[in-house]
């Protein structure tokens, strides 16, 4: 009848006193208090909290080592940055933090602490000036690396060591496959790591690039070149702008082929939607002969980033009607019209509709413009599309019809609005002869 003693637990001696207790379970599912007793063998039969406990410590010790002077320094270039006016392209100075942060996790990470000292041999190639098969081999294995890497596994990259290296190379007009390399590590930093952007743009990048497409030398190296602006304009439109990049991508277009057309393009729009609120019509005026021309082109995707890139832009100079006047001198009206007038060559929904908000927003800003679309017969192709919109459910609904939303019906109704002009109380109403008569 005498209730069995419960075992004491591993690592514990008998006899030692316990002042506190925990719970056993028993068959019976009754429980019986065992005392646990305070002293303990340290030795390696330590229970699996405890190690963690002890590995979660010594995380933590190596992480203060580390972080508390990388902030420390970080505090002391943020006052330095701050007497000196600050870095506009890294205001937050996030990336700074992030850099030094970076440095020390070599202890921490292994395969970080392998890659950063590969990328410092490869530092050093690149910087042996004089030596080109020396500066070649480092571009090459650099280029391998960013390749094969991941934004995670290049957190030790220092984008304000390699940039300046780089951009140098890119200069090196006796040795093109290492202008041609640096290009091509500049972009894929640029893609893997967008945080370096700015940082590359900050060490001169953008000028090397934008000449090297308005001097057409090497056509593999103007490529790369048109690559690495596509990834930089993505944040940074506005200082691609600044630096004439828009006809950097836009001058030579005919000698590209149509995959790297499209890729202009789409860098073109990328400024595009970055525009600043000040007038910027002397960075766009050449570029909108040749995308009122692309208008034309029969590749779709070609004409929708063209229509995009003149949307924005007329959008950008609403409030300027002589600037809107000057975007339409070169053909604009004529040819956005011809593609949404009925019987057209089939342009996709949203290319149709980025054209009817262009012509709106021409149309709202020049009363010029607005006169010139009346007596191209814009009201009758407004008529012929209202007419068969599939939302105003009609008999005569057209299959063939644009409209097919009532944001789509509001564009249209919207440009017709702007093309009427305001009937006096005294005029009563317009004349048969009238160029808006047909609505």
């Amino acid at each position: 009848g005498r209730r069995a003693r419960a075992p004491a637990p591993r690592g514990v001696r008998s006899g030692a006193r316990a002042p506190t207790a925990c719970r056993a379970s028993t068959s019976d599912a009754s429980e019986t208090r065992v005392p646990v007793p305070i002293e303990a063998d340290a030795s390696a039969d330590a229970s699996p909290p405890t190690r963690r406990a002890v590995v979660s410590a010594s995380l933590a010790g190596a992480a203060s080592a580390f972080l508390v002077p990388a902030l420390a320094a970080f505090a002391e270039d943020e006052d330095e940055d701050e007497e000196g006016g600050g870095d506009e392209d890294d205001p937050t100075g996030l990336q700074a933090l992030l850099r030094r942060l970076g440095g020390g996790l070599e202890d921490l990470l292994p395969n970080a602490g392998h890659v950063s000292g590969k990328l410092k041999q490869i530092l050093v190639g690149l910087k042996a000036d004089g030596d080109d098969i020396r500066q070649i081999a480092a571009l090459n294995e650099l280029c391998e690396v960013l390749v094969i890497s991941s934004e995670e596994s290049l957190i030790t990259l220092s984008v304000d060591s390699f940039a300046p290296v780089l951009v140098n190379l890119m200069q090196a007009e006796h040795n093109p496959d290492a202008m041609l390399l640096a290009a091509r590590a500049l972009t894929s930093m640029a893609d893997i790591l967008p945080n370096s952007r700015g940082a590359i743009i900050h060490h001169g990048a953008l000028p090397q690039f934008c000449s090297r497409l308005l001097t057409i030398e090497y056509i593999d190296l103007a490529e790369q070149s048109l690559q690495a602006l596509e990834k930089l304009s993505q944040d940074h439109g506005g200082s691609c702008l600044r630096e004439g990049g828009m006809m950097a991508c836009l001058s030579y277009l005919d000698f590209f082929s149509l995959g790297m057309q499209r890729v202009a393009l789409q860098t073109a729009a990328n400024i595009c939607r970055q525009l600043p609120a000040s007038d910027c019509w002397d960075q766009l005026s050449d570029s909108v002969p040749v995308l009122t021309n692309l208008l034309m082109h029969d590749d779709s995707r070609l004409v929708e980033s063209a229509c995009t890139c003149l949307t924005l832009m007329a959008s950008n100079f609403s409030a300027r009607p002589q600037r809107l006047q000057a975007m339409c001198a070169h053909g604009l009206i004529p040819n956005a019209t011809r593609l949404i007038s009925p019987g057209a060559s089939q342009v996709g929904p949203s290319t149709y509709h980025g054209l009817i908000r262009l012509i709106g927003a021409c149309c709202r800003g020049s009363a010029d413009v607005a006169e010139e679309l009346l007596r191209n017969g814009m009201a009758a192709t407004l008529k012929t599309v209202l007419a068969g919109c599939k939302v105003l459910a009609t008999s005569s609904a057209s299959p063939a019809s644009p409209v097919v939303s009532a944001d789509q019906l509001l564009e249209v109704t919207t440009l017709a609005n702007q093309l009427l002009p305001a009937i006096r109380p005294e005029s009563g109403g317009c004349a048969k002869n009238a160029p808006f008569a047909a609505l």
